[in-house]
């Protein structure tokens, strides 16, 4: 098959499967979108760790909780 023969035929799939085209192109935007915010995220983390660590003396040791302890009373 020749490229062109390819395309018309992709093309028609895709015009008759439009439910199927549109799931599919929408998996591929928020698979992109939460990879963006991911990739983002970490380095702006990051960035934030390298600030704190250039403000700061070498022996000092940051402890920032999280969340509560497992043992409450």
């Amino acid at each position: 098959m020749r490229l062109l023969d390819i395309l018309k035929f992709s093309f028609k799939a895709m015009r008759s499967r439009k439910r199927r085209t549109y799931l599919t192109l929408l998996g591929i935007f928020l698979g992109v979108l939460t990879l963006t915010a991911v990739v983002s995220y970490a380095a702006g983390y990051g960035v934030a760790i390298q600030r704190i660590i250039k403000g700061g003396s070498l022996r000092v040791i940051y402890l920032i909780p999280r969340e509560t302890s497992f043992t409450e009373s």
